[in-house]
């Protein structure tokens, strides 16, 4: 049978020249197209789950082996984050969480920036005849769109931080771009069970009678503490420190992670300002 590709003959499944696939196999049916498409977006050829699993069950691998050349096995450092920030924000948008789609709420009062933000609100709404109540809503529904695609501008300013932090280590400046953007990845995964974490903690609290916890400060400390166990066997994988140094840079990644959510904040509440028009 001749290759649908290149027209070499094909004696076994895939072609000896090009690497194409029988049509034979595969057909034109809308199984087939179903069925293809998957296969492209998700790989499930293998490579998606052994990244996720070495993502998650042994962190700094994915960069380690980035590093050394290692392209066929895991799906590229990039192809990682974006499934990885889809299925976060898929499970967001079901579960109303906000924790990367911040509230106007929050910006207007718990953000360094809060008096700014209100300044730039009321000088958004005076004389549109617009509620505050209206506009907040379709502000907050604005920024879980806005959220998806400026997440990974906190990516650079980790990669520099960890640049920083390894100062020394002699790794290639890319090595530092990779790391920054599995942890990231890494990141959007873990929050999800991070929230039923915190959850599960507050309950706790409540049926033994104690003072109610604070969502958000329960929620913080669960991420801090699992960031910071990541990062340390992250840290220890993929430049090979010792434990002290390791420890050491694992407290500075996660110091500078509340200024880069803040940064990041910032440029969320700006770019969801300017695309929520007003009613006028």
């Amino acid at each position: 049978m001749p290759c649908p590709n290149c027209g070499a003959e094909i004696i076994h499944a895939y072609c000896g020249f090009c690497g194409e696939r029988r049509l034979s196999d595969h057909g034109n049916g809308f199984a087939s197209l179903a069925r293809e498409s998957v296969e492209s977006f998700f790989n499930v050829d293998g490579r998606a789950v052994r990244t996720f699993q070495a993502l998650i069950r042994r962190p700094g691998t994915l960069t380690v082996a980035y590093v050394r050349g290692v392209r066929r096995v895991y799906l590229g450092p990039f192809n990682c984050f974006v499934i990885a920030n889809i299925v976060y924000f898929i499970w967001a948008t079901a579960t109303g969480s906000n924790t990367l789609a911040t509230p106007l709420a929050v910006h207007m009062s718990q953000t360094p920036y809060r008096a700014a933000a209100s300044a730039a609100v009321a000088k958004r709404l005076a004389g549109s005849g617009e509620s505050m109540a209206t506009f907040e809503r379709r502000f907050d529904a604005r920024s879980q769109a806005e959220a998806r695609s400026l997440v990974i501008f906190m990516i650079p300013a980790f990669a520099a931080a960890v640049g920083l932090v390894c100062v020394g280590s002699r790794r290639p400046p890319v090595q530092h771009v990779v790391f920054a953007i599995h942890s990231f990845a890494a990141l959007l995964i873990g929050l999800v069970p991070a929230a039923y974490v915190a959850g599960a903690i507050e309950l706790v609290s409540r049926v033994a009678g104690r003072r109610p916890l604070d969502g958000d400060t329960v929620l913080t400390a669960v991420i801090a503490a699992a960031a910071a166990t990541y990062l340390f066997l992250a840290v220890r994988r993929a430049y090979g420190f010792s434990r002290s140094r390791a420890w050491i840079t694992t407290l500075l990644l996660v110091g500078v992670l509340p200024v880069i959510l803040v940064a990041y904040r910032a440029m969320l509440f700006a770019v969801t300002l300017w695309t929520t028009p007003v009613i006028r």
